[in-house]
C-alpha cells in the first residue's frame, strides 16, 4: 500500500527582480535560507531527513549539483543524499513529485524539495575565438609567445554572451520564450489588452496580499556597498500604484511591429 504524502511545513524567500535586492545573493544561499526556515517550521531537525531534492535550470558552476550544497549549508548530515533536477520553469515542481513518490513508495520519510534561482547570478560567457587565445596565452612556453597570443584580441572579443539570453532560447527552433509567448498570443488570439489586464490584476493581488505572503517568505540579508547588509522581507516586482495606462504606454519588446508582448505584461527575470 502506497504511504499517506503529508506537506509538513514550508518556505520560501522573497522574489526580486534580477539585478536587484539580491543580486549579491547566490543561488546556494537562497536556498539554504529556505531549507532552514521550512524545516524550523515544520518541527523536524536536519538530521531526521532522508533525502533533498531540488530543482534549478542554471546550475552556478561552483555548486553544479546545488541540492548537495543547499542540504549540506542547511545542516543536514553527510550520509543524506541529494540530487538536482532539470526541467526549466517546472524544476522546482518536478522535485516536490519526486519527493512525493519517495515518500509514497517507502523509498523515504522525510523529504525535502523546492527550487531555486539566481538569474543575476547566470554568467557571462565568452566567445570561443576568445577562449582559443586565452588558452594559447596559457599554454605559451615564453613571455614572447603569451605576448603574441594577447596581440590578437580585438575589441570584439570583450563583447560577452549573456548566459541569460542564451539559456532562454531554444537552440532548436531559434525562438526566445518572449518570442514564444509572440507566436501562442497571436495562434489563441489574445490581445494586447487582455494580457495588460492580467497583468495588472496580478500586481493588485500580489500587492493586497502582501501581508499574507510575508508570512510564508523567510528574510534574506542581502549584501550591499561598504558592507552593509539590507533585510529584504517582501516580493521586489509587483506595484501598488500600476495602471491599465501605464502598462498601455509601454512598447511591444520581442516584436516591435506587430507585438503584444511587453515588460509589462510578461514575468521579470527573478531571483
Amino acid at each position: 500500500m502506497p504511504s499517506e504524502v503529508i506537506i509538513a511545513g514550508g518556505a520560501r524567500t522573497p522574489f526580486a527582480k534580477a539585478g536587484g535586492a539580491l543580486r549579491r545573493v547566490t543561488a546556494r544561499e537562497l536556498g539554504i535560507a529556505a531549507v532552514r526556515e521550512a524545516l524550523a517550521r515544520s518541527g523536524f531537525l536536519p538530521t531526521d531527513v532522508d533525502m533533498v531534492i531540488f530543482g534549478n535550470v542554471a546550475s552556478p558552476a561552483d555548486s553544479a549539483n546545488i541540492s548537495r550544497v543547499v542540504a549540506l549549508g542547511a545542516g543536514m548530515p553527510d550520509r543524506v543524499p541529494a540530487h538536482t533536477v532539470n526541467r526549466n520553469c517546472a524544476s522546482g515542481m518536478e522535485a516536490i513529485g519526486q519527493a512525493a513518490h519517495l515518500v509514497a513508495t517507502h523509498q523515504a520519510r522525510v523529504v525535502v524539495a523546492g527550487g531555486v534561482e539566481s538569474m543575476s547570478n547566470i554568467p557571462l560567457l565568452f566567445t570561443e575565438e576568445f577562449k582559443d587565445i586565452l588558452f594559447a596565452a596559457m599554454r605559451a612556453r615564453s613571455t614572447g609567445a603569451r605576448l603574441a597570443a594577447y596581440a590578437r584580441l580585438r575589441p570584439r572579443h570583450f563583447k560577452p554572451i549573456i548566459g541569460i539570453e542564451a539559456g532562454l532560447t531554444d537552440p532548436l527552433c531559434g525562438l526566445n520564450m518572449g518570442q514564444t509567448a509572440e507566436v501562442l498570443a497571436s495562434e489563441f488570439g489574445i490581445t494586447r489588452e487582455e494580457q495588460d489586464r492580467f497583468a495588472l490584476e496580478s500586481h493588485q493581488r500580489a500587492t493586497a496580499a502582501a501581508a499574507r505572503l510575508r508570512e510564508e517568505m523567510t528574510p534574506v540579508f542581502a549584501p550591499g556597498r561598504g558592507g552593509d547588509v539590507t533585510p529584504v522581507h517582501d516580493d521586489v516586482g509587483p506595484r501598488a500604484g500600476q495602471t491599465l495606462a501605464a502598462l498601455a504606454k509601454l512598447k511591444p519588446y520581442f516584436d516591435k511591429l506587430r507585438g503584444t508582448i511587453t515588460a509589462g505584461n510578461s514575468s521579470p527575470i527573478t531571483d
